[in-house]
């Protein structure tokens, strides 16, 4: 699922969170940096009880598949309509191998 909006930089960030320190307004902070004061708030509540502005690692597996076998299996599946998921199973580890 892809994000809502645009994911605000490392670098506007810890700008926010220097400008909430010296006891900037959100709606001040929302307003000279071009951002809603909602995210500014979001962003300042994450660093005080995070200590942090960086992101959180995101869940998931690394990739079984390379791009490069991914293209394989398309070709050889476009190529040849009726073969099996098997058969390009077994014919993709033996060009492996």
């Amino acid at each position: 699922m892809a994000p809502k909006t645009k994911e605000i930089s490392l670098d506007m960030r810890k700008h926010i969170t220097e400008l909430s320190i010296k006891k900037e307004n959100l709606r001040e902070i929302g307003n000279i940096l071009k951002l809603s004061f909602t995210t500014a708030g979001h962003i300042v509540k994450k660093y005080l009880e995070t200590g942090s502005v960086e992101n959180k690692p995101r869940p998931g597996g690394p990739r079984k598949l390379t791009s490069r076998a991914k293209r394989m299996i398309v070709r050889s599946s476009t190529n040849k309509p009726m073969t099996s998921a098997q058969n390009i199973a077994n014919e993709r580890t033996s060009v492996i191998m």
